[in-house]
């Protein structure tokens, strides 16, 4: 088991590959008789591995490639994808996407953008780094983060403990003349255990993950938050059922502000299903508060130079100075609310409001007392009303200093009134994922102890 998963290959053979595929597929999709095409193709190395209470448990290798692919006839649309890039399995993935076609709707919204739309080229974003990796090296990582993870007498037990590297490329083209291509690498470490809690056991975890090997966590670090976090939560006492300052830990957060620029989707829009239906200029966030994007960060996660629909991304907008400034468009929703797209195809990117100041321990001193929400569990928001209710676990703070760790406790608001009252917001962003979240504070939300 010593030979290396090459993650330092040189992903221009994958792309030529690919490229060669995409010029394959868009060909025979016309010669079937779509009218209009767009595919995109993906090729990715990977290794995975798992241990549990310091054993091997899995270990798992990838390497992968896949064509998807779209077409249009008349307006109707069809759709085929094969993991087969030879030439036969091209052409029937290319027979099969104009068949379909033939049996949906037609829709005069769909179709691929205006040509004078289309990006030229991909941006490098930073966003592939090489890592030469056996999997003894990865099963020892893995190790190292659970060992940390286990050193306290009062952790009992593991769930595990699992690396992963991969590295892909991505090639898209359509009949119009674009073609794109774009590398990428993803490198994660985590870590699960439990505490021995009374007689029962409490659970919690911690992560890392980065485009860069070199900028994840150490592996001992990871595990020691795991530690730390999964201590904290024993010990749990009650709290009384009522309305009180609460603080979310960005670890919840951002499903807060993924709520919020939901509500802004066009496609939620144009389906008449937001709580934020028509807002257009409408107060949503306290004066001096802004939702934006920053979609070109070098290195990030979620960062992409050309969206899904083949549309550059940029700098922008959606809530300026506390009033909606922009739905989030993609091509088809923008068709929908005759409006033009906002490059958000695919989603968000980068996602975050105006910058915080100070620390999650400068929010509490300033809530004095009430609640830290760290977990929250089920999907209770209705998407027309922004009625919002979740189960939920943390800790009471009083002089603002956290005293005891708190759990089955629900929060119910209504986002559409709770937005408005944001009375602080960290500068503590976990910029990891596709929304860079910080702890924010609202000072009265219903909690069922």
């Amino acid at each position: 088991m010593t030979e290396s998963v090459s993650f330092v290959w040189d992903p221009k053979r994958e792309r030529e590959q690919l490229a060669e595929a995409a010029e394959l597929v868009l060909s025979l999709a016309v010669k079937h008789g779509a009218h209009h095409a767009q595919m995109g193709a993906n090729a990715s190395r990977g290794l995975s591995v798992s241990v549990r209470n310091q054993s091997p448990e899995t270990l798992e290798f990838e390497n992968d490639r896949s064509v998807g692919l779209s077409v249009w006839i008349d307006g109707r649309k069809g759709g085929a994808s094969t993991s087969d890039l030879s030439p036969q399995a091209l052409e029937r993935c290319a027979k099969a996407a104009c068949a379909i076609a033939q049996y949906t709707e037609a829709d005069p919204y769909g179709g691929l953008p205006e040509p004078e739309w289309l990006a030229d080229s991909a941006e490098d974003l930073g966003q592939d780094f090489a890592m030469d990796v056996t999997p003894e090296r990865a099963f020892e990582m893995a190790r190292e983060c659970e060992a940390a993870a286990l050193d306290h007498a009062d952790i009992v037990n593991s769930e595990g403990a699992d690396y992963s590297a991969r590295r892909g490329v991505r090639v898209t083209a359509n009949t119009l003349g674009q073609r794109l291509s774009q590398a990428s690498s993803q490198y994660s470490l985590s870590s699960v255990v439990l505490a021995k809690d009374g007689d029962g056991l409490q659970r919690d975890y911690a992560y890392d993950y980065a485009r860069d090997p070199a900028a994840l966590k150490a592996s001992a670090d990871i595990g020691g938050e795991a530690q730390a976090r999964t201590l904290a939560r024993c010990h749990a006492r009650p709290i009384a059922t009522g309305s009180m300052p609460v603080v979310f830990d960005p670890r919840v957060s951002a499903s807060l502000i993924g709520a919020l620029s939901g509500a802004l989707n066009g496609n939620a829009q144009w389906r008449q299903s937001s709580w934020l239906l028509g807002a257009l200029g409408d107060a949503i966030l306290p004066a001096g508060i802004d939702l934006f994007e920053r979609p070109r960060v070098r290195g990030a996660m979620a960062s992409a130079s050309v969206d899904s629909d083949g549309l550059l991304t940029r700098d922008q907008a959606f809530i300026e100075d506390g009033r909606v400034a922009s739905y989030v468009l993609d091509v088809y929703a923008a068709r929908r609310l005759k409006s033009t797209s906002t490059g958000n195809g695919g989603g968000t990117r980068n996602l975050q409001l105006t910058r915080g100041r100070g620390t999650q321990a400068d929010l509490l001193k300033d809530m004095g007392e009430g609640l830290l929400i760290t977990e929250m569990m089920g999907h209770g928001l209705n998407a027309v009303t922004g009625d919002y209710s979740r189960g939920a676990s943390g800790f009471w703070v009083s002089g603002g200093v956290i005293q005891h760790a708190v759990e089955g406790i629900t929060v119910a608001c209504n986002l559409k009134a709770l937005w408005p009252t944001l009375a602080g917001v960290a500068d503590d962003a976990d910029t990891r994922g596709s929304t860079h979240a910080p702890s924010l504070m609202f000072p009265a939300i219903t909690v069922a102890g």
